[in-house]
């Protein structure tokens, strides 16, 4: 039996504006960032973007995606969206969990693309919960959830593991070995804090040139691609 599949969160490639996190003005914030970006480069738009995006991501995960949960028989899910990707070594680390654990979470590569480009790697913790794209339930668990229930385990990840303790159930958090890549990026709704910007957050040209040699170097070939193209368009924006 297949031991984890990923569960396409959003897709805004595939949903619109409807493919954006569930936070209480997330969708006024998205559309204030296509507005901008679509005004700051109309030769390769914010869709082309998330395109691309999407395509990058693609090729590096680690595991196969489905829209929903109820599609694959893997024994772990993992809610993810359509611009992170899962790193090698998830199979291994999910198969010898022991059963009474229905979520796993783990530690995130995090590759911040504003205004200051920089990768890191932020370990998880409980008292912060875990990224969108560092935890994994239970198929089975998943099977016993209301709808209500399942939303909340899909969109609210900060909290996951609160959930899965109120259940009177078990979570396992692995801290010392990055299991995921998070991409944030001038495109990410979180990258303005307000519907009210009038800007979009990024570096110059020149930042993303330097960061993406750095992560050539470090290997980090993915993420390199996509700063060299915020530099391409770091450009075209001067």
């Amino acid at each position: 039996m297949e031991i984890v599949t990923g569960w396409l969160r959003r897709s805004y490639l595939a949903d619109g504006t409807n493919g954006f996190s569930c936070g209480s003005d997330a969708y006024e914030r998205a559309k204030t960032i296509i507005r901008l970006w679509n005004q700051t480069f109309p030769e390769f738009s914010y869709r082309d973007f998330r395109k691309f995006l999407t395509e990058v991501a693609s090729s590096q995960n680690a595991i196969s995606l489905v829209r929903d949960w109820k599609e694959t028989q893997a024994e772990w899910v993992i809610p993810i969206d359509d611009d992170d990707w899962i790193l090698d070594g998830i199979e291994q680390a999910l198969a010898g969990v022991p059963e009474e654990f229905v979520l796993v979470g783990w530690s995130v590569q995090v590759a911040n693309l504003l205004q200051d480009p920089r990768l890191f790697i932020d370990k998880v913790h409980w008292q912060t919960g875990p990224y969108s794209c560092g935890y994994a339930i239970r198929r089975s668990f998943l099977e016993t959830l209301t709808p209500e229930q399942l939303r909340l385990i899909r969109d609210d990840h900060w909290n996951v593991h609160r959930y899965v303790h109120f259940a009177g159930r078990k979570y396992l958090f692995f801290e010392n070995k990055p299991l995921a890549q998070y991409v944030w990026t001038p495109a990410s709704v979180s990258s303005i804090k307000s519907p009210e910007a009038t800007r979009l957050s990024f570096a110059t040209a020149e930042k993303y040139h330097h960061f993406a040699e750095q992560c050539e170097s470090q290997g980090h070939i993915a993420v390199a691609r996509i700063a060299r193209k915020l530099a391409e368009l770091a450009r075209k924006k001067l």
